[in-house]
């Protein structure tokens, strides 16, 4: 399938995202090869132009490239009989990110101009606090923009909650933990450029909140 759709935008020039694809690139070279089709004056006129085989194989000489700041802080406090608080908090900001399919091909900027679903920023906090064999942590991970799924425009930043109580055994080995992921059960941010849900199924999924009881 891909090869199939690389020598379709090598053949128009043009992806149906927009990017330009050149007939003379050496990943349009490399496709129109490897997609062998009959003559336009082969003598049985249905399969003029049709595909007669491809010739498909690995090839790793692709390159990438990705580049952003990334921290993180993390802090305990002791609060003598009522436990302890251990605070967390980290943060990704994507600066760029290139992909070059082949030697020679123009770079393709995968943050800037459209041609993929990914986060330009992500950020999460914890706070847990340990009390005897007690511990309960509660997550937070903050989703920035992204592209919505027509390349149109952006969609919202999004903040999802876990949370989890744990219960240490005597021989500190075994524990009981309950767990909720998706906290508050919020729906993904709304993209009015895609169908129903309307939400980028790319990047979100339409599972609710949901409990996991574990012992380990």
């Amino acid at each position: 399938n891909d090869l199939l759709e690389t020598e379709s935008n090598c053949q128009l020039g043009t992806s149906f995202g927009g990017q330009v694809f050149d007939p003379t690139s050496p990943t349009c070279v490399d496709a129109f090869s490897r997609v062998i089709r009959y003559p336009a004056d082969y003598p049985f006129g249905l399969a003029a132009n049709t595909i007669q085989y491809l010739s498909v194989g690995p090839v790793n000489i692709a390159s990438e490239t990705v580049n952003g700041i990334q921290a993180s802080l993390d802090y305990r406090l002791d609060a003598g009989r009522f436990g302890d608080f251990v605070f967390n908090a980290a943060y990704y900001d994507e600066l760029n990110h290139t992909f070059t399919n082949k030697p020679g091909d123009p770079e393709i900027d995968l943050l800037h101009n459209y041609n993929s679903y990914e986060f330009k920023t992500i950020g999460n906090g914890t706070v847990t606090w340990n009390i005897g064999p007690w511990s309960t942590t509660l997550h937070a991970t903050r989703y920035g923009r992204t592209v919505n799924f027509s390349f149109s425009g952006t969609t919202s930043p999004q903040i999802l909650y876990n949370a989890n109580i744990r219960y240490s055994l005597a021989d500190d080995n075994a524990y009981i933990q309950l767990t909720a992921k998706h906290l508050f059960d919020k729906k993904p941010p709304i993209d009015p450029s895609t169908g129903y849900p309307y939400y980028n199924f790319m990047n979100w999924n339409g599972y609710g909140s949901w409990v996991l009881l574990e012992m380990g």
